[in-house]
């Protein structure tokens, strides 16, 4: 009895030579993405030769940390950073005031960076703050919130008493937030915003009861 073997021939698909790929969806998503990255370099202005103080917490994403840091050794600065347990210290510890007082540009989630005498009088004297609220994980960078013109929102304006409050206690530095993302001690914030930050521990009621 013959058997004869059976051939099973597999069709390759067809290559049509000349056709461009089908584009990736990330590929649409490069522009809005070098916009937030253009409002991260401009709201980091750290300049050559300088001494860059983090005043960090555990909940931070770390990507945050390294891209600061990046940007500090691309621009000729330097980077320390220093970790406290938690955003909510009531003041700035004493063994760290040497460390803000040597620095010329200071990176902070603290929610004290605002309020403590302290640091208003290192920003009065000239001292440069970024205070990090929301931009407490990286993936932010990819929100519409990180491509709002930051010129919009890099000063305070307005008569009433919760602008006067927020004049006093950021003078020398900026409301605003790394990546774009303002800072408001009132405002209303994007559900997706609030979500990637409370993934980093971002204490939604403390920020809110500021003023």
């Amino acid at each position: 009895m013959n058997h004869n073997a059976l051939s099973v021939q597999v069709q390759e698909p067809i290559q049509y030579v000349g056709l461009p790929p089908k584009l990736r969806s990330s590929l649409t998503e490069t522009k809005d993405y070098f916009q937030a990255m253009d409002n991260f370099f401009r709201v980091f202005a750290i300049r050559p030769g300088e001494r860059v103080l983090m005043l960090t917490d555990p909940l931070l994403d770390p990507r945050v940390v390294d891209a600061v840091t990046g940007l500090a050794r691309a621009r000729g600065a330097s980077l320390s950073q220093y970790m406290a347990p938690s955003t909510t210290l009531p003041r700035v510890p004493e063994e760290v005031k040497p460390l803000v007082q040597k620095a010329d540009f200071v990176v902070s989630t603290w929610f004290c960076s605002i309020e403590d005498p302290f640091n208003i009088a290192m920003r009065k004297s000239g001292q440069r703050w970024i205070k990090i609220t929301y931009f407490r994980d990286l993936d932010l960078l990819m929100t519409p919130q990180a491509r709002f013109p930051i010129d919009l929102v890099g000063e305070v304006r307005g008569e009433s008493p919760d602008a006067a409050i927020l004049r006093e206690m950021l003078v020398g530095s900026k409301i605003i937030e790394g990546g774009g993302c303002g800072f408001n001690p009132k405002a209303l914030r994007d559900p997706e915003v609030v979500a990637l930050a409370s993934r980093y521990g971002d204490p939604i009621d403390l920020l809110e009861s500021f003023v």
